[in-house]
């Protein structure tokens, strides 16, 4: 098993179509200039499906499935785009210390 599936650390640029599955953590974004995770699947993580802490507030969460991980979403610091995403499994959105999401359409199952 892996530590991260994907650990983004001051990096830049957008993700699509990733596909994750069995690490301990799924994505970690920290300190990073993302424009957006689009497009893409984490599964099966056994703490956090994504991990996002201190990224640009242009950073948009568009039309992803989180499903079968600890958290689906732990968001610290986070001022982007939340939409058309499915969460399912235990605790879905964790938030803290000024996280100031704007959520769209959300798909929110819990199993």
């Amino acid at each position: 098993m892996v530590y991260f599936g994907l650990h983004l650390y001051k990096s830049s640029g957008s993700i699509t179509d990733l596909t994750l599955d069995n690490n301990y953590y799924g994505i970690n974004y920290y300190q990073s200039t993302m424009p957006s995770l689009q497009n893409s699947s984490v599964t099966n993580s056994h703490y956090y499906g994504m991990y996002v802490n201190g990224v640009s507030p242009d950073f948009d969460i568009i039309n992803n499935t989180f499903s079968n991980n600890q958290y689906g979403l732990y968001l610290y610091n986070y001022a982007g785009l939340i939409r058309d995403n499915t969460v399912s499994f235990y605790a879905t959105l964790y938030q803290e210390c000024g996280a100031r999401e704007r959520m769209e359409k959300w798909n929110i199952k819990r199993d």
